[in-house]
């Protein structure tokens, strides 16, 4: 009789404890992502959820409405508007492609993690300016310098520290390679 009482009072703790419990960063991206393998997803995910600024950032998001969409050779985020004028957002990547800039090498998960600052920081002000393309993309690589430059001090790697929406991308060896496959290959 103890054990079943144990037992059923273990089991309603549980069933208590599992409604509680946040999804894990891999879930939650899987569930937003589109056309993307999962193996990439959890490379993704395990990448974000060791550094505690870029864990931060996805956390942020959690009341954002918004997806991960493949499309290759591209990493762009496109925010728009609804008919009940919340904002929705798409972020098209390609988990094979970084950028090379004057300062660094960002990995294609540091390029996504530069995806999910515009993800955060669209306003409703900006979606109705439209002023998007410019003081929002310097605002947000300003915030990518924060966060790559804590990534930085935790891992000891160089992610650019740039001032300006410039970088070549380039076929990565993997989602969260800082370097390219051999021989390079730049995408066009």
């Amino acid at each position: 009789m103890k054990i079943v009482k144990i037992f059923l009072i273990t089991a309603v703790l549980a069933v208590m404890s599992c409604s509680e419990v946040p999804k894990s960063t891999y879930d939650d991206l899987r569930s937003r992502s589109a056309g993307i393998e999962d193996h990439i997803l959890l490379e993704v995910a395990t990448y974000i959820d060791n550094y505690k600024a870029a864990s931060e950032l996805y956390k942020s998001l959690a009341s954002k409405d918004w997806v991960v969409v493949y499309r290759p050779n591209v990493a762009e985020t496109l925010s728009r508007h609804d008919k009940t004028l919340s904002i929705h957002s798409i972020i098209y990547f390609d988990p094979s492609v970084g950028a090379v800039m004057e300062t660094g090498i960002a990995s294609p998960a540091d390029v996504l993690l530069h995806e999910m600052l515009h993800v955060r920081e669209v306003t409703d002000k900006e979606m109705a300016l439209r002023v998007y393309p410019t003081e929002h993309e310097l605002y947000v690589i300003s915030l990518e310098r924060e966060l790559y430059h804590s990534m930085n001090t935790e891992d000891g790697k160089t992610r650019p520290q740039r001032h300006a929406h410039t970088g070549i991308l380039y076929r990565a060896a993997c989602a969260s390679c800082p370097y390219p496959q051999t021989p390079l290959e730049l995408v066009k």
